[in-house]
């Protein structure tokens, strides 16, 4: 067994493979469980998440250990969220064990370890939200698709991330900087391509539709601010459901009878009839 424990760090990426599926096999006996939870086992899969070459095997071994209660009394839960969050960051779950997907390792450490890592990787400045609001932010195709996974992953039934998510959104549109503005589009449209998304943005569509072009004798900074809930309109309505709220929501009714020449760009979304 300790020659195994030891293969398990090898350079070499088949005989490190082959030590760690195997461990995990004889971890359904409980003596060998008990070995593993005295051993440096779990804190050596801890140590290789900072790696980019071991980082996926050592999050599903991490995971196995965890749901099968080997955990070393002195496991720094806050230091393994630390590093997933950082796997996160990097794009290291998007590859796979096996047949197991990277977002399923994940998912699994998620729920394992009755919520304790989950709980860490959720606080601290190092918090999966904080990650996928720069992710959603810039709008890379690829950035969004994982990290509308990962939300989905952490969601649960708790919507608070969501609605944080929305938030910051929401209060990008109204900045003064066109970078910011922008994101703040992304990150809707971006959300409303899940059902969870589009449910929480709903809650919201009054609030962007009063944020819509002001009059013309309004201020230039009133004028510049509205243009980011404009194109977030414009992008929303490409959502069906949020299309047909916004059509029919008293606010859009009104402003569009008050500035039907700046309601004739929204024609092209079925806004304007």
């Amino acid at each position: 067994m300790d020659k195994l424990v030891l293969t398990i760090e090898s350079r070499d990426a088949h005989e490190r493979t082959a030590a760690t599926l195997t461990l995990l096999k004889l971890c359904r006996n409980p003596m060998i469980r008990g070995f593993c939870s005295q051993k440096e086992v779990v804190h050596t899969f801890v140590r290789q998440l900072e790696r980019k070459d071991t980082s996926l095997l050592a999050a599903y071994a991490l995971k196995a250990c965890l749901e099968r209660g080997i955990t070393p009394s002195d496991f720094d839960f806050g230091r393994a969220a630390k590093l997933i969050v950082a796997m996160l960051n990097r794009g290291w779950f998007d590859d796979a064990v096996g047949r197991v997907e990277g977002f399923e390792v994940f998912r699994g450490l998620m729920t394992s370890s009755n919520g304790n890592l989950r709980q860490q990787v959720m606080d601290g400045n190092f918090g999966v939200v904080a990650s996928l609001i720069k992710k959603l932010e810039g709008g890379e195709r690829h950035d969004v698709r994982t990290s509308l996974i990962c939300l989905d992953i952490i969601e649960n039934d708790n919507s608070a991330n969501l609605t944080q998510l929305v938030e910051r959104g929401i209060n990008n549109l109204k900045a003064d900087s066109e970078k910011v503005r922008t994101k703040g589009v992304k990150m809707l449209a971006a959300l409303a391509q899940t059902k969870a998304g589009e449910q929480a943005i709903s809650q919201r569509v009054t609030d962007i539709v009063k944020m819509l072009p002001p009059p013309s004798g309004s201020s230039s900074r009133q004028r510049t601010q509205s243009l980011g809930p404009a194109a977030a309109i414009y992008d929303l309505s490409k959502n069906e459901t949020l299309r047909e709220q916004i059509r029919t929501s008293r606010e859009f009714i009104t402003w569009k009878g008050q500035y039907p020449r700046r309601a004739g760009t929204l024609h092209s979304r079925g806004l304007a009839t």
